[in-house]
């Protein structure tokens, strides 16, 4: 099955599914990334938000990791 979560684990009898599968997703062995960002108001920015104010972005670090978990399965199962 696929579909919103909610709504469609609503519609599945109790007790007749050994496994889900869940999205995003995960302990795919590839690198992640993730940035941390800040949005300051500035007349030269180069992006536009609320009330067509226009602001720039400032890069505040990142943070990686490996998605790769030999105890995924085993994290899952409980």
């Amino acid at each position: 099955m696929l579909g919103d979560n909610l709504k469609v684990l609503r519609t599945i009898a109790d007790a007749s599914v050994q496994l889900i599968y869940i999205d995003p997703p995960f302990n795919t062995g590839g690198d992640q990334r993730r940035e941390s960002i800040r949005a300051v108001r500035d007349a030269g920015g180069d992006r536009v938000g609320f009330g067509q104010q226009r602001y720039r972005i400032e890069r505040l670090g990142e943070r990686a990791y490996r998605d790769e978990f030999d105890y995924y399965l085993g994290f899952l199962e409980p």
